[in-house]
C-alpha cells in the first residue's frame, strides 16, 4: 500500500523568495557582527604618542608632557630636542609670568615646533627679547575651528593682552571635510568643522558617506574597499585643484568662507584684546586669501616671516628634513621678524 507524501514542495519562484530571505539575513547577520567587531576593537586614534583623542577636538596635546628624541635637520644632522608641555597640553604656559604684558601665541605643527626644545622655539626668543610673558599652544593638524575652540576655553584664564594666530596653507583643507578628504596631505581623524554660518560639527574626512549610514564604521570600511581597491576610483588631490582652480574649485570656496567664518568668531571672542596674524608658509592662493579674509576682518596679517625663512634656506640649514619646519636658526629668524611687529602692538 503506498503512503502518501507529505513533504512540502515550493514552486520556483517561492525558492528564489526564500533563498533571497536567507541570503539576505546571513548578510545582515554578518554585517553586524563585522560593526559590533569593529566598534569593540578600534579605539579613536591619538594623532601621535604626544596626542589624547577628545570628544570636542579630535585629538590635544597631553599636559606635562616630556620627552628627549633626535630629528634631522634639511641636511640629514641629528639634532637633540628636549620637549615638553605645560598645563593643558600648552608648550608655555605664562611663561615669565611676572612680566605684566602678556602674549598669547596660537598655531599648529609650527608653533608646536616638536623639532626644537622648548628654549629655543620663536616665542621663547621673543619673551626673553622683550622681556614678556608668553602662553603658546600648537598641535600638528589643527585647523582655525580648533584653534577658535582652544582660545575660547582658555582665554579668561590666560588674559592675554595680546594674540597672535599663526597660519598656514593647509590650514584650508582642515577647515573643510571634503579638501581633506581629497588631499595627499590628509590627518584622516575625525575634528569639529565649522561652517559658514558659525555652526560646528564633528565630522570624519575619511568619510564621504552620508544618510544614517555614515555613523558606520562596517559600512565605510566596505565602501572604502569598493570604491578604491574595486572600482579604483582616484582625482587629481585638492592641492593641485586648489593651485589650478583656485576659488572655482568649489570645495576651496567653501574652505575660504569656513575660514573667514571661524577666525570672525576668534576675533569676536576675544573682543578687545588686539588680535594679529602671520602664515609660516607662502603657497599660493591660500597666502592672498589669508591676507584678504585678516583684511576684512580688520586683523593685521604678516608673511615677513615666512619671506625672511625662504630667502635663506638654501643657504642655511633653517628647516628639518621635511624641508618644511623650523629648526633652531629658523626660529630665531621668525623671532627677529616678529620683534619690531609685536613692539607696536605692547
Amino acid at each position: 500500500m503506498e503512503v502518501e507524501s507529505t513533504k512540502k514542495t515550493f514552486s520556483l519562484s517561492q525558492s528564489i523568495i526564500y533563498t533571497s530571505i536567507i541570503l539576505i539575513a546571513l548578510l545582515l547577520f554578518l554585517f553586524i557582527v563585522l560593526e559590533i567587531g569593529l566598534r569593540i576593537f578600534t579605539a579613536p586614534d591619538p594623532y601621535s604618542d604626544r596626542t589624547n583623542y577628545d570628544t570636542e577636538l579630535g585629538w590635544v596635546p597631553k599636559a606635562h608632557y616630556s620627552a628627549e628624541y633626535t630629528i634631522l635637520d634639511k641636511k640629514e644632522n641629528e639634532r637633540n630636542v628636549l620637549f615638553s608641555t605645560g598645563k593643558n597640553g600648552f608648550r608655555e604656559w605664562k611663561y615669565a609670568s611676572d612680566n605684566p604684558k602678556h602674549v598669547l601665541f596660537i598655531g599648529d605643527s609650527y608653533t608646536q615646533a616638536v623639532e626644537v626644545s622648548n628654549d629655543e622655539t620663536f616665542y621663547r626668543k621673543l619673551a626673553d627679547s622683550l622681556q614678556i610673558s608668553v602662553s603658546a599652544f600648537g598641535q600638528a593638524g589643527y585647523g582655525t575651528t580648533q584653534q577658535y575652540l582652544i582660545i575660547k576655553k582658555y582665554l579668561k584664564e590666560i588674559n592675554p593682552d595680546l594674540i597672535v594666530l599663526q597660519t598656514c596653507d593647509n590650514d584650508f583643507i582642515d577647515n573643510e571635510v571634503s579638501l581633506e578628504y581629497n588631499s595627499n596631505y590628509r590627518v584622516g581623524l575625525p575634528r569639529p568643522y565649522m561652517d559658514q554660518k558659525g555652526n560646528i560639527e564633528m565630522k570624519d574626512p575619511t568619510n564621504q558617506i552620508s544618510g544614517w549610514l555614515k555613523n558606520s564604521k562596517a559600512w565605510k570600511m566596505l565602501y572604502s574597499k569598493w570604491k578604491y581597491g574595486v572600482k579604483n576610483v582616484y582625482q587629481d588631490p585638492s592641492e593641485k585643484l586648489i593651485a589650478e582652480k583656485k576659488e572655482e574649485y568649489e570645495p576651496y570656496y567653501t574652505a575660504i568662507q569656513n575660514t573667514k567664518s571661524a577666525v570672525s568668531e576668534i576675533k569676536q571672542l576675544t573682543k578687545d584684546i588686539p588680535i594679529i596674524m602671520f602664515s609660516s608658509s607662502l603657497f599660493e592662493p591660500q597666502l592672498s586669501d589669508f591676507e584678504t579674509i585678516a583684511s576684512t576682518l580688520d586683523i593685521p596679517f604678516y608673511d615677513e616671516p615666512a619671506r625672511q625663512i625662504e630667502s635663506v634656506k638654501y643657504d642655511r640649514i633653517v628647516t628639518s628634513v621635511d624641508k618644511y619646519h623650523w629648526v633652531e636658526e629658523g626660529h630665531k629668524i621668525v623671532a627677529d621678524a616678529l620683534t619690531p611687529i609685536i613692539k607696536t602692538y605692547l
